[in-house]
């Protein structure tokens, strides 16, 4: 190679080495001596990638195309690369490697032309360039197939305890048909035509915990068979619940219930199980475990809701989910027998009612009854059952007549018929008239009442009767009386319309309030006092006349006047009711501070005469005021009445500012009195 002399190292570029040919080299070892060892084994190498490889030829067949070509010469060859396009000049894609020359193209579609070239690799991955393109189209008829699938992979798979699915593979498309059984003689059959390498047959309707037999055949497209040995396997033990019982339907009886709900289908069912509970949803608790699709329950409490679901039990113990929840509450039919020892008694404005305990042991209370009309018209008061034998009727109006009855409720809600009917009167008012009427008599007639009598309405008899004669007080007949308050130990507050002189006190003004004070005996003879001086407390007009006047029960003092007036740093009009407070005992030197009770323009009584606030009482039972006007009248609720009429003041703020609402207590066109009757002053009877 024309080296000068031995090589330092074990390496050796020969960068002469002529290109495309092979060359061969050995190497000796040579020591300090010029010793020369002999020659080591010969090594050949080629400089460049390989040549194309020559000769390539393409041979058509059936779905295949053989290819050849000429041995490459380069000693250091690695493989050869086959491409295959189908088109002319490409694009190619490798389908092959070989060290050979040569290759079988084969699973190619008859009829469709395809296009090689063949290029050579050596051993340090150099391709060289392509050979010559040639083409070849596969054609022909395969020849006769004689054999049948062959198969693998046989098993019984996804096992339940139901169903099994039976797969294996073949080496090429095939149907697949399974047969099984109890024993080798199978009985059944399944069968897919679908032809497949890759085969999976079901198989539904088995018996849980049960052997069975099978085996497996498939065909190939041209009738070529092969059938598998027997094999066996056994499906799981039964692990599918029935349905859940459907048509659940609970009936109340008598301390029972009566459960029924449609019948399961399943061939296995054993049975049911029947859960209850007291609370919907539950929890439930077992209570029975009948056979058949009915159940009545025993032994329940009246009156007790009780909530139902069933399950359904096969003979492998497996429960079904639950029911639709059904309820029943169980009840007597019975009712009760009627209240007895009703009694009712009146007060001011309320009626109590009190009658014997029931006897029964199911008893769960009682219901009242109230009418205004004898025999009818009865409406329910309570609004739940009264478990006590008594009852206040606080919805009363005074001078109201009102009818009762009760009946018994039992645990089961039957309600008994109703009691004898009692019947009450509210307290009628106390009234005095503006001038002289002439109204129905309590035991028949008429009765003649002076403006200076105060007369008594019976609610019971829609009558009236003489309560207090002024004649017989030592009133004279233009003496009107036109406020006054019936005190609870029957002495009575008095304010006279003008300037009077009333016996022991002589001369009086109408801004004074007079105290009766009635015989030992009877009414009269009585003894008049001082109560009240308004011209000491700064009542000194004539529009300051005190004609309403109320005692509350702390002692203050409620009056209205006749018409616009001032005192004390207030001023008011004839529809405001003011409250004074008396700083010393009552009688002829009064002295105390007045204040705000009710402003009447806050409530829609106007400036107009006719609304002037003629007469006060003080509900007993809480703040609600009765009042009467001077004439017509239009409030919130109560769009128009008269001076004959009673209303009822019931307040959600008194004093400066005066909020609440009316409601018709007395209708005097519905008690003897004519619209143009006017109410001078009021009180409740006692």
């Amino acid at each position: 190679m024309g080296s000068s002399g031995p090589l330092a190292t074990s390496q050796l570029t020969d960068a002469g080495a002529p290109a495309g040919l092979n060359v061969y080299y050995v190497v000796t070892a040579v020591d300090g001596a010029s010793q020369e060892s002999g020659a080591s084994q010969e090594a050949c190498a080629s400089r460049g990638a390989p040549a194309a490889p020559s000769g390539l030829t393409a041979s058509a067949g059936d779905g295949q195309v053989d290819l050849d070509w000429a041995d490459n010469a380069a000693c250091d060859l690695a493989e050869y690369r086959v491409y295959r396009g189908t088109v002319s000049g490409g694009p190619y894609s490798q389908v092959a490697s070989t060290l050979g020359s040569s290759h079988a193209d084969s699973g190619l579609t008859n009829g469709v032309t395809y296009f090689y070239v063949v290029t050579a690799a050596d051993a340090g991955g150099r391709e060289g360039a392509q050979a010559a393109e040639v083409s070849a189209m596969p054609n022909g008829t395969p020849p006769p197939d004689f054999e049948p699938p062959v198969l693998s992979g046989i098993q019984a798979v996804d096992i339940t305890d139901h169903s099994a699915r039976i797969v294996w593979t073949t080496d090429e498309p095939a149907d697949s048909t399974v047969e099984h059984g109890l024993d080798a003689g199978y009985g059944q059959s399944t069968f897919d035509s679908v032809l497949v390498v890759s085969h999976s047959v079901s198989l539904e309707g088995l018996a849980p915990a049960t052997a069975y037999h099978f085996r497996v055949s498939s065909a190939d497209s041209t009738g070529n068979a092969s059938t598998s040995a027997d094999g066996t396997f056994t499906t799981a033990p039964d692990s599918t619940p029935p349905a859940p019982p459907a048509g659940l339907s609970a009936t109340a009886g008598d301390g029972q219930a009566a459960l029924d709900w449609a019948d399961n289908a399943e061939s296995d069912l054993a049975g049911y199980l029947v859960y209850r509970s007291n609370v919907s949803g539950g929890p439930y608790s077992l209570t029975a475990s009948p056979l058949a699709s009915a159940h009545t329950d025993l032994g329940l409490t009246n009156g007790e809701t009780y909530y139902y679901v069933v399950t359904a039990v096969d003979v492998e113990g497996n429960e079904s989910a639950g029911s639709t929840e059904a309820s029943a509450t169980p009840a007597d039919p019975v009712p009760p027998g009627p209240p007895v020892g009703l009694a009712a008694s009146a007060g001011d404005d309320a009626v109590t009612l009190d009658w014997a305990d029931g006897v029964e042991p199911d008893l769960a209370g009682y219901n009242v009854y109230r009418s205004t009309t004898s025999g009818s018209g009865f409406l329910l008061l309570n609004g739940t059952v009264l478990p006590a034998s008594a009852y206040i009727d606080a919805s009363v109006l005074p001078g109201g007549s009102y009818f009762y009855r009760l009946t018994a409720v039992d645990l089961s809600g039957n309600e008994s018929s109703p009691s004898s009917e009692v019947s009450a009167g509210t307290p009628g008012f106390h009234l005095t008239f503006s001038a002289s009427m002439t109204v129905p008599r309590v035991g028949g007639g008429t009765l003649t009442a002076p403006d200076e009598d105060i007369v008594r309405f019976d609610p019971i008899a829609g009558a009236y009767s003489l309560y207090f004669d002024g004649s017989a007080a030592g009133l004279a007949s233009n003496q009107d009386i036109d406020g006054f308050d019936i005190l609870s130990s029957g002495q009575i507050l008095i304010s006279l319309d003008g300037d009077s002189s009333v016996p022991g006190l002589g001369s009086t003004d109408d801004s004074d309030v007079l105290l009766w004070t009635p015989g030992s005996s009877s009414r009269y003879p009585g003894a008049w006092a001082w109560f009240f001086d308004g011209s000491d407390v700064g009542l000194s007009t004539s529009n300051e006349d005190v004609d309403a006047v109320s005692l509350l029960p702390d002692g203050r003092l409620l009056i209205s006047t006749t018409g616009s007036g001032s005192a004390g740093g207030l001023s008011w009009t004839d529809e405001d009711i003011l409250v004074f407070t008396f700083s010393g005992p009552p009688g002829a030197a009064t002295s105390g501070t007045w204040a705000w009770h009710f402003d009447g323009s806050d409530v829609g009584l106007g400036d107009l005469a006719s609304e002037d606030v003629w007469g006060v009482a003080i509900r007993l039972s809480g703040s609600a005021m009765y009042l009467t006007t001077q004439g017509t009248y239009s409030v919130a609720g109560l769009p128009g009445g008269s001076g004959a009429d009673v209303l009822l003041f019931t307040p959600v703020a008194l004093g400066a500012a005066t909020s609440g609402t009316f409601a018709l207590a007395f209708d005097g066109s519905a008690s003897g009195l004519s619209d143009s009757s006017t109410i001078d002053g009021l009180d409740l009877a006692p």
